[in-house]
């Protein structure tokens, strides 16, 4: 719980992934996060009652500042592991906080109107760095965690990410 406070009333600062940030992040990712005996340490202090939203929706702001500040060949090496606590928590999350999740990460019903990965929104960044040849780390760990968004189903994957982007990912797995 001190890990997740931490995290939690930390603003983001410029850079966005400046101490104590990534430290946070790294120590959460190797914690059993799982609340198995109701210990109030797992899901009661990631997803409290009263905002169980707000922990998953700074983690992924994180993210966001960090794709739109930092170059591709850096990204490589730091977004990787705040992809890995998105997953992590994602796993973890009541039903509702896993569909907000989705939602501030897949591409919404109106991004599908246009080409996909076109706009400036951060599903659309993510999908470009899908792709991106200079970030192999990125890139699999971003449609790892767009497949899991997707409920790890396939055909949902392809339909949230479009075949295109779908292809490689399901290729390869």
């Amino acid at each position: 719980p001190p890990l997740i406070k931490i995290l939690h009333k930390t603003k983001i600062p410029e850079p966005p992934l400046n101490q104590p940030i990534p430290a946070v992040i790294n120590a959460l990712i190797n914690l059993d996060l799982s609340d198995k005996k109701n210990s109030g340490f797992g899901y009661s202090a990631l997803f409290p009652k009263v905002e169980a939203k707000a922990n998953a929706e700074h983690v992924i702001n994180i993210l966001d500042a960090a794709i739109a500040y930092y170059p591709k060949e850096e990204l490589d090496q730091l977004a990787p592991p705040i992809i890995t606590l998105i997953r992590k928590m994602h796993k973890l999350a009541p039903e509702h906080v896993q569909k907000f999740m989705a939602w501030l990460l897949l591409p919404s019903d109106a991004e599908r109107s246009r080409p996909l990965g076109k706009s400036d929104t951060l599903s659309a960044r993510l999908l470009r760095l899908s792709t991106e040849a200079l970030t192999p780390t990125l890139r699999t760990s971003i449609s790892a965690m767009m497949f899991e968004l997707s409920g790890e189903d396939s055909t949902r994957f392809v339909h949230n990410v479009g075949y295109g982007f779908a292809t490689g990912f399901l290729v390869s797995q």
